[in-house]
């Protein structure tokens, strides 16, 4: 003979009760999982904007400094051709100067040798005038 084990009235219910909230406290932190997942996942979307529109400012900076690099900045090539041209005209200044000294002494120094060969002109010929 085989007897059948007899289950209580309230085991079923209480089995019921026990399953339902297992899949209560699962669905409850599956629920709060999803919650903070989403809340971390529109953080970080608020985050990407952020840098997206920082990103946006720092490009507009860029493109206005590459219109007006050329009109404040001089390459160093440059620079140095222009050094070269000034340097090189005041140079041709200073020679010309010098061109226009050296001249001015020219002229001096014959100035007096002609003024001192008028004076010895005079010297001899007022001796040729007085011996006659």
């Amino acid at each position: 003979m085989v007897t059948e084990a007899v289950i209580p009235g309230w085991i079923v219910p209480l089995a019921v009760l026990l399953v339902s909230g297992m899949i209560g406290a699962a669905v409850w932190t599956v629920r709060t999982m999803a919650i903070r997942l989403i809340s971390e996942l529109d953080r970080r979307l608020a985050r990407i904007d952020e840098v997206a529109a920082e990103v946006t400012r720092v490009d507009a900076d860029l493109k206005k400094l590459m219109i007006e690099l050329p009109m404040h900045y001089q390459r160093r090539e440059d620079a140095i051709r222009e050094t070269t041209v000034v340097l090189a005209r005041i140079d041709a200044v200073g020679a010309r100067i010098d061109q226009f000294v050296r001249r001015e002494d020219h002229i001096r120094a014959e100035a007096l040798v002609n003024a001192k060969l008028d004076a010895l002109t005079n010297i001899i010929m007022g001796k040729g005038h007085e011996n006659h």
